[in-house]
Formats: structure tokens, C-alpha cells, sequence
């Protein structure tokens, strides 16, 4: 039992000052316990839905205003861009890129061909034999010195296979890339100052009032409101 009779599990953790460095509440690892795992003891215990909504101050009946400027005292709105505050606090709506391979990686394992490197051990034997041949004591005074040409036209034509094929893999990394993007870009419908707006799943911000529909592909982590299930 707490200090005034009520239960600890029902008393909420949070009060509107616990973080006295932000404009919030709650922070971002306080709303991930929540998520990840599902925690409903832990929603209980921060107050529930309505309190939580509070602290990220947002009114689930309007959702958020779209001219929401910085909480901060002191900061010049003119210069902020709306939702800046949360965007610093939480973050964006954007899952960190893969990392894809540099162009050096690609050329390595382009050459890691059991072909292109017999191919290079060969031409480096062929080349050092050519040079040899031509200079030896032993070579004749009026023939060309052309015994390094074999060994080096393997040389060039094992490089220009490699570098084809890295650049080749390069460019379809890039162009896989930017199918991603364009397949993670689309558009949600929230709830902002009362009115339903259509707007890009990565211009969603922690507090938005998703609306959703039969079918819809949830793009984030979220509370329950109110609806049918």
C-alpha cells in the first residue's frame, strides 16, 4: 500500500515534471518498455492510456496541432519547424539503412573466383617468364621484346571482368535501394487539429493519432485507443 491508501500498482510512475530537461513526460526507453515487450502491468502502473497522452501532450480527441511549435521557453518558433521538439526527444519514423556494401567490397568479391584467380596466377607466371625472355643475355639483338604481352592481356581482361561486375553489382544495390524507399513510403491517415489528414508514414511523430481501416499495414509501434476489434 502507498503512503495515501491507494494501491502502488494503480498509482501513476510519472508526473508532468519527472523530466525536467524536456518538454515530455516520458522519454523515448520509457514508451519502448511499454512496446517491447508488451507490458500492460507497466501501462497500468504509468497511468494508463489517458495518462500517457498527457504526458506527450497530445489530446486523443483532436490529436496533435499541425502548427505545434517548440515547447521550449525561449526558442524562436519562426525558425523551429513544426514537430521539432518531438522529433529530437523521440526521433523519426525512419528505420536505419541497411548497410550496403562499398564499392571495394564488391570488387573483392567480384575477384573471388576460383576462374579469375587461376587465371591471375597464370598471367603473373606468363609475365614474369616474358620479361625474363626478353631480357636474357640469350635473346636475339633483333627480335621485338614482346614476352610480357600474354602475361599482361590476361592481367587487363581478368581486371575489366572483375570491375564489370562490381559496377554491375553496385548499380543494382543502389537501384534495390531506392525500390525500398519507395515501398516503405505511403501514406496514413491521422488525426491532426480535428481533421483527418492524409500524410507520409515518415512524417508520423510519437503522440500522432493514427486512424485506421480494415486491411491498413500498422507502421508503428502504438496504444490502443478505442475503436472495433
Amino acid at each position: 500500500m502507498s503512503a495515501n491508501g491507494r494501491d502502488s500498482a494503480t498509482t501513476p510512475l510519472l508526473s508532468d515534471s519527472a523530466h525536467a530537461s524536456g518538454p515530455f513526460g516520458i522519454d523515448s526507453n520509457e514508451l519502448a518498455r511499454l512496446i517491447d515487450p508488451k507490458n500492460p502491468e507497466l501501462l497500468k502502473r504509468l497511468g494508463g492510456v489517458s495518462r500517457i497522452c498527457t504526458l506527450l501532450r497530445v489530446d486523443p480527441t483532436t490529436g496533435l496541432s499541425p502548427d505545434e511549435q517548440s515547447f521550449e521557453i525561449g526558442v524562436d518558433a519562426a525558425k523551429d519547424k513544426p514537430f521539432a521538439d518531438r522529433r529530437r526527444v523521440f526521433g523519426e519514423n525512419v528505420l536505419p539503412a541497411a548497410k550496403s556494401k562499398s564499392y571495394i567490397e564488391l570488387v573483392w568479391e567480384a575477384y573471388n573466383d576460383k576462374t579469375l584467380i587461376m587465371l591471375t596466377i597464370a598471367a603473373i607466371v606468363s609475365l614474369a617468364v616474358g620479361i625474363w625472355e626478353d631480357y636474357s643475355p640469350n635473346h636475339p639483338q633483333d627480335e621485338p621484346r614482346i614476352g610480357w604481352v600474354e602475361g599482361t592481356a590476361i592481367l587487363v581482361a581478368v581486371a575489366a571482368v572483375v570491375f564489370t561486375n562490381a559496377t554491375n553489382d553496385y548499380q543494382k544495390e543502389i537501384q534495390f535501394k531506392k525500390l525500398n524507399a519507395k515501398k516503405d513510403d505511403r501514406t496514413v491517415k491521422v488525426l491532426r487539429g480535428g481533421k483527418e489528414n492524409q500524410i507520409s508514414v515518415f512524417d508520423l511523430n510519437v503522440g500522432d493519432i493514427l486512424l485506421l481501416e480494415p486491411g491498413d499495414i500498422i507502421a508503428v509501434d502504438a496504444l490502443y485507443l478505442e475503436g472495433c476489434v
